[in-house]
């Protein structure tokens, strides 16, 4: 079959909500170097980190086939589950610098996912997603909010006893003096990491911080048992809504069983369009397109009006004769399935669609060698 190359545009609907490990910059938000302003300064953008995407369709096939595993009574060991959902194998990573060339060539036979995901140190992936970036350089905003407490709803306060009303009292002024504590030290801290960039002393600095830290701690002993924080301001970084990220996804060498489950994942990503984090504060909602090019393949795919559908999925066939998908076709034996939600895009003049759900175009590509190439839209609910 040869390579398969995935075109990607996601586009986000609300603000994207990415927090790193270890990133004090842009609220932890994913951000790169790209390209140079006039005087050889690199200029920064926001991204849609590769792992984001690459994860969601790893765990979206797994856990599809860890279900069916445990319906038929052989569920998952740990093991299995660290090795293919996680990526984590222990017995490689304690035989580094070993390879072992027929127990990698077993895995790979005996498990597709690792064979196209990879797994510890051993099994190469031969899947390849990069990182999904704006045309222009775009940095993430902060969008700020606010955890209420108890007496910001009008007359609850009324409603509870005398005792708990003075308790509330006592907590709510001992939780301001608490908030105005925790931002010292937040203010603190930001000081002593710039500071430290710039390799100076941070002595002062940390005697100022142990001092507040006190001060914060000495506060939240006076709320009592409930020192849960309320009345807080809260914030997270997002890239705003509207954006195009463009990237790209490349399978190496593949094989029919890699198509499936890539096209499985996508079609789990147009069911539920949410990637990233705060998406119970609005984040997350995306919606794309995917375009599909298949090296080798001499074959054309169309969507039919009248092809098979289940509910509101469209179901493409390639029959293996003609590639054409009657609509009594089936997707069964080499002809393969494709699940597509649509959502909120436009549909391009020459695509067949039914109603506003769901959207395949397809059409063979003038290209040497001649390729078959599948437009994916995905997103809405």
């Amino acid at each position: 079959m040869g390579h398969v190359v995935i075109e990607g545009t996601i586009t986000t609907v609300g603000p994207l909500s990415i927090r790193m490990p270890d990133a004090d910059e842009h609220g932890g938000f994913p951000v790169m170097s790209r390209g140079v302003d006039d005087e050889g300064q690199p200029m920064k953008t926001g991204y849609l980190p590769a792992t984001t995407l690459r994860g969601f369709l790893r765990r979206a096939v797994v856990t599809r086939n860890m279900r069916k595993a445990k319906d038929n009574g052989k569920p998952y060991s740990l093991q299995r589950a660290y090795a293919e959902l996680i990526g984590q194998d222990a017995e490689s990573e304690q035989q580094a610098g070993e390879i072992d060339l027929l127990a990698i060539k077993k895995a790979r036979d005996e498990s597709p996912v690792i064979d196209l995901f990879g797994s510890g140190l051993s099994v190469a992936s031969r899947l390849r997603v990069g990182h999904f970036v704006p045309e222009r350089n775009v940095l993430p905003e902060s969008y700020p909010g606010v955890r209420k407490d108890l007496g910001d709803t009008e007359g609850v306060v009324e409603l509870l006893s005398a005792s708990d009303a003075e308790r509330y009292h006592g907590r709510e002024e001992a939780n301001n003096r608490r908030a105005e504590a925790e931002k010292l030290v937040k203010t603190i801290k930001g000081k002593i990491r710039k500071a430290g960039k710039k390799d100076e002393s941070v002595e002062a600095l940390r005697g100022e911080l142990e001092e507040a830290e006190k001060i914060w701690e000495k506060h939240k002993e006076e709320m009592g048992a409930m020192q849960v924080s309320s009345r807080t301001l809260v914030s997270h970084t997002a890239l705003p809504a509207g954006l195009d990220l463009r990237g790209r996804i490349v399978i190496l060498n593949a094989k029919e069983r890699d198509r499936e489950m890539i096209e499985f994942g996508l079609d789990c990503l147009s069911r539920s369009p949410v990637l990233g984090a705060q998406s119970a504060r609005g984040c997350g909602e995306i919606s794309g397109i995917f375009k599909v090019m298949i090296e080798g393949s001499a074959r054309t795919v169309a969507a039919r009006p009248h092809s098979s559908h289940h509910g509101n999925r469209w179901l493409l066939k390639r029959d293996r004769a003609r590639g054409r998908g009657g609509h009594h076709s089936s997707h069964h034996g080499n002809r393969w399935l494709l699940k597509l939600a649509g959502g909120r895009q436009q549909v391009p003049p020459d695509s067949s669609h039914h109603g506003n759900r769901w959207l395949l175009k397809h059409g063979a590509v003038p290209s040497r060698p001649r390729a078959t190439q599948a437009t994916v839209e995905v997103g809405g609910y």
